[in-house]
């Protein structure tokens, strides 16, 4: 809990960010008096032409100088002789000897180097030439090229080690999931995302905003954080302001989606000679004559042979997208300021799908004293997400479950405007009705920091950060009558229409306290930190529901019937204490060596096992330094690191270590319903923290003035007591306890290789990145296989995993069938052979074995970019290999009258003048030994590895000649293409390879934008 005596002293000690500000003094230039001073005048640009506000004009040897305005331009006295330094972050450092000419214009060009970049590290920031852990960095400029409409897939491919994967495309919820060195735990994985110093999210988050991304991949890096860090850390820094005048900026793009891939499904006709075919192969009757199969080809009797298309029906939205994003920024040498607007708009491809998204973001810091710092940082988003709703299931993934599954034969709407429909109803009847849930997502971030230095190299920080989220919706469900189109009468009805009105407010106070203190001796340099850190969380959430409204035009829930209504809340609370640590040691910018630690305590567990330690080294060498390297020409920079830690994991629920006891759980009691409350759930006191050990050894590399850089890793993670449930027998009578049960190992190597060059005017970028990761159970407390459906856990083998049968192949003859191994009743020539492993004649479970993981062993990224005079061109790929996928029912189709359709998979299948080996002979989808969900098999195991053009981008500036003219400094068009190409093997071409694994094509789907858009700078 958060005590009195605490807040008092972080509020006079509040803290944050240290920004680093250029203070340019002025004094008397040290020259001759005699000597007459002229003045010179000039411009600073970049090597594209674009003006540099903020440069530094210094005269060398003395403290005189000056900064260029907003237009670049500058003006100083100096004399004859002096040395005029211009010097800007990020560009090569220019000296001119002042001769006779008052004018001296200056072309700045970009640094080749990035090795003393400052990277953002826990609680601080580091050179990236001294770092000894594993740290993947990405600057605004890798995002800004890319307009995107959320930061997760912005990163995908970009980072070695950090595994995204996108499987929707939905407005509004078209975040990726981001693994990092693979997937180390049995429960949740995901990473702790820090956004400011401070734990969020990064769904909330304009692209915009950022200034720079780091992943903390290693125990060294991460161990500082703790809890939550056992599947690393990243971290976000938002945009600053800069000691420059007021700028303004404005960034707008519109565009239009479209679906990736779509899956391909038989027409009527084709349908109808293929079931014909699976009734004869299975000893029945044909169903359709040859003029029924015509009149399906035709189209001439729509009402009794209808062919409809349900995709066209249901991807009829308009899929435009905007985004209009600006920013205002500058400051003084002591203020610096920064506020941000940005709006996003999107319509889906569906009808009644859309997001309209709106954030606010604003950063202050502001020197009060000459050694007291205080600021700011503050975001607001709102995010308005729609999404159709259906009468049978009232979610939407069961109208794209549906329109994948309901047959073409079955008529949208007859010719007398009634709706044709399945004993499931009808998808596009659903979206007609216009039901939707309405969701609000407001989410707020509040971070105040201050900064005292009672004198040189001691600073004591304080930080209090306060982050809200309120999810507020509104879900209407309509009922819907389906008729008879022979007789007119009412036949399916599907209802009642109901109204949920739902609310829910989570909320987390953090109180940081930080005290650093940094000394060079000699060649010694050392930095010490020490810290605090506590946060507490609580969630609330109420939800009401009515039913039976007199009509679908009424939704308010007073409107509804108090028969059946329901109200129901909840609420929970999680509290966290932390202290850290680091030692940073630096000799002579060679030997590297550090220390961190983090004591962290947590609510979830009992008080004996409530505190854990988390510990980590790290080293690192600068052979670059030594003398023998010292003048070398060709190696700029060589240095080999290496690092243990260990992390720590408590993300399993709020109260896992306690018997919970539920309500809700009614009884009968002298013959009426009496409320009760019983324990359904097991506790354990026993639970302690899951603990991950991470082993690192790393090599980077610069050559040619570190034009071309190369970095490589090599890691073992082990993560052990994992937290998580075992299978307990049904008499047990409660869910079953979390337990310290389990171990995984993730083991693999990491490259980042990258080459900047210039010829003339024409600069050019190259950088490529590539991780290969193993991934392993290593322990299951002697309980495995753990088995569901396809799926299964067990030693040896990844976390996640298929089960199944292995396919040997095609039956091609009875003769076949007779010599093989016993499989299901009716097995025959053109059905799946299956391998017979324990040799006992009979295919069986305990036939099963691994057929794969949906996880990718090997990921990679590659980025292009290039400009020249005003042009400029990005390319960028990125994909997996060593993956699997496994699509069932509605994504490969059945043949089973109207609640199914065969996908183009079935046109490769066997026949006895086809022998082929591609697609089993067709079946009704009553015949379950093909089965893909049934009988889960190799057969249905597809290679999931592709090749994407993620993005390319076209861009021109406009010459300064021309937009000075119209007071603007910089104006930049350009074209944008998400997603316009994929290269895969994925069995089933209408699926992105992308899909959820084990999909049955219930999902919204990936999209390809096309977007046009302008960077304006006044």
């Amino acid at each position: 809990m958060l005590t009195e005596e605490l807040v008092g002293k972080a509020t006079l000690l509040l803290i944050g960010i240290l920004l680093v500000c250029s203070q340019i003094g002025y004094a008397t230039p040290n020259t001759s008096e005699n000597q007459e001073k002229i003045t010179i005048t000039g411009k600073v640009v970049d090597s594209n032409g674009e003006t540099i506000v903020g440069a530094n004009v210094l005269i060398k040897g003395t403290t005189t100088g000056v900064v260029t305005d907003v237009n670049g331009n500058y003006s100083i006295q100096a004399n004859q002789g002096d040395v005029l330094a211009f010097s800007f972050v990020g560009m090569v450092s220019q000296e001119v000897v002042v001769g006779t000419s008052n004018t001296i214009n200056i072309t700045l060009a970009t640094e080749t180097t990035d090795i003393d970049e400052l990277v953002v590290v826990g609680y601080g920031t580091q050179k990236k030439v001294n770092l000894t852990g594993a740290v993947a960095a990405v600057q605004a400029e890798k995002l800004s090229n890319r307009p995107m409409t959320n930061v997760s897939t912005a990163l995908q491919g970009l980072l070695p080690g950090v595994v995204i994967i996108q499987n929707s495309g939905q407005p509004g919820k078209d975040f990726a999931s981001i693994s990092i060195r693979g997937t180390g735990t049995l429960n949740n994985g995901s990473p702790m995302i820090v956004v400011d110093g401070v734990e969020s999210t990064m769904n909330d988050i304009d692209p915009n905003d950022i200034e720079n991304v780091s992943v903390l991949k290693d125990a060294a890096s991460a161990s500082i954080y703790g809890t939550r860090a056992a599947n690393g850390v990243i971290l976000i820094t938002t945009k600053k302001g800069k000691n420059s005048p007021m700028k303004l900026s404005y960034s707008g793009y519109m565009g239009k989606q479209k679906p990736t891939r779509l899956p391909e499904y038989f027409e009527s006709a084709e349908y109808a000679e293929i079931t014909n075919e699976a009734r004869v192969n299975m000893g029945l009757t044909p169903t359709y004559t040859a003029q029924q199969i015509q009149l399906f080809r035709d189209g001439s009797d729509p009402d009794n042979y209808a062919n409809t298309n349900w995709q066209n029906l249901l991807y009829a939205g308009s899929g435009l997208q905007q985004s209009h994003y600006l920013d205002i920024s500058g400051g003084t040498d002591k203020t610096q300021y920064m506020v941000s607007l940005g709006h996003l708009s999107q319509d889906g491809i569906i009808k009644l799908a859309s997001d309209k998204r709106y954030n606010f973001r604003t950063n202050f810091n502001t020197q009060i004293y000459k050694n007291l710092h205080f600021g700011f940082n503050l975001s607001y988003s709102l995010s308005n997400v729609v999404e159709p709703t259906n009468p049978y299931t009232g979610d939407m993934a069961q109208i794209f479950r549906q329109v994948n599954r309901i047959s073409p034969m079955v008529p949208y709407k007859y010719s007398d405007g009634l709706y044709g429909y399945i004993n499931d109803g009808n998808p596009i009847a659903w979206m007609d009705l216009g039901a939707t849930n309405n969701s609000k997502y407001n989410r707020g971030l509040a971070n105040i920091f201050a900064e005292f230095e009672p004198f040189k190299g001691l600073k004591l920080k304080g930080n209090l950060g306060y982050t809200n989220t309120l999810d507020q919706g509104s879900m209407f469900v309509k009922d819907i009558q389906f008729y008879s189109f022979a007789t007119k009468q009412p036949t399916l009805y599907q209802g009642p229409n109901y109204q949920r009105d739902y609310f829910g407010y989570d909320h987390t106070i953090t109180l940081q306290s930080i005290l650093e203190y940094s000394k060079t001796i000699a060649n010694h340099s050392f930095v010490i930190l020490t810290g605090y850190s506590q946060e507490l969380s609580r969630s609330d959430y109420t939800q009401g529901v009515r039913k039976s409204f007199l009509n679908n035009e009424l939704y308010e829930l007073n409107a509804g019937s108090t028969v059946g209504q329901s109200v129901e809340g909840s609420a929970s609370e999680i509290a966290m204490q932390s202290y850290f640590g680091r030692l940073s040691y630096n000799f002579k910018d060679r030997y590297l060596f550090e220390a961190n630690y983090r004591f962290d305590g947590s609510s979830r567990f009992g008080k004996d096992y409530r505190f854990g330690f988390f510990p980590s080294f790290s080293v690192g060498w600068r052979v670059s330094e030594e003398s023998f390297l010292k003048d070398n020409s060709y190696i700029s920079n060589l240095k080999v690191r290496g690092s243990w830690g260990k992390l720590g994991n408590d993300n399993i629920g709020t109260y896992p270590s306690i018997s919970a006891i539920s309500l809700g759980q009614n009884y009968n009691f002298n013959n009426d319903v009496a409320a009760g409350a019983a324990a359904t759930s097991a506790g354990n006191d026993q639970l302690r923290w899951e603990a991950t050990e991470i082993l690192d050894a790393g090599l980077d590399i610069g050559m040619f003035q570190n034009s071309l850089t190369l970095s490589a890793d090599y890691f073992i993670k082990k993560a052990q007591d994992i937290l998580m449930t075992l299978p307990l027998p049904a008499t047990f009578g409660l869910s079953a306890p979390y337990q310290n049960a389990g171990k995984v190992e993730n083991k693999g190597f990491e490259f980042q290789l990258g080459y900047k060059g210039k010829s003339g005017d024409f600069n050019y970028d190259v950088s490529f990145n590539t991780s290969f990761i193993d991934n392993k159970v290593t322990d299951l407390k002697g309980i495995d296989p753990i088995v569901n459906g396809i799926w299964f856990k067990k030693v040896g083998y990844p976390v996640n995993s298929f089960y199944g049968y292995e396919a040997e192949g095609i039956f091609n003859t009875q003769e076949e069938v007779n010599g093989h191994a016993t499989q299901a009743t009716g097995t025959g020539p053109g059905d799946i052979k299956y391998k017979d492993q324990n040799g006992d004649g009979v295919i069986d479970g305990d036939d099963r074995v691994y057929l794969g993981s949906p996880d990718p062993g090997i990921i990679y990224g590659l980025t292009i970019s290039a400009n020249w005079k005003g042009f400029d061109l990005s390319v960028f790929f990125q994909g997996v290999g060593d993956v699997k996928g496994y699509l069932q029912i509605e994504a490969i189709g059945e043949i089973g009258g109207n609640t199914s359709k065969p996908s183009s998979l079935w046109r490769d299948r066997w026949t006895p003048e086809n022998l082929s080996q591609k697609f089993p002979r067709a079946l009704l989808s009553s015949r379950t030994q093909n089965s893909a969900s049934k009988n889960p098999s190799s057969f249905w195991v597809l290679n999931g590895s592709y090749v994407r053009l993620k993005n390319i981008q076209l861009g021109y500036t406009i010459p300064k000649k021309v937009t000075n003219k119209i007071g603007i400094d910089r104006i930049r068009i350009y074209y944008s293409g998400q997603n316009i190409l994929t290269l895969t093997k994925f069995k089933n071409k209408g699926f992105d390879p992308e899909a959820p694994a084990g999909s049955r094509g219930n999902y919204y789907p990936q999209v390809m934008v096309h977007t046009i858009g302008v960077n304006i700078n006044f």
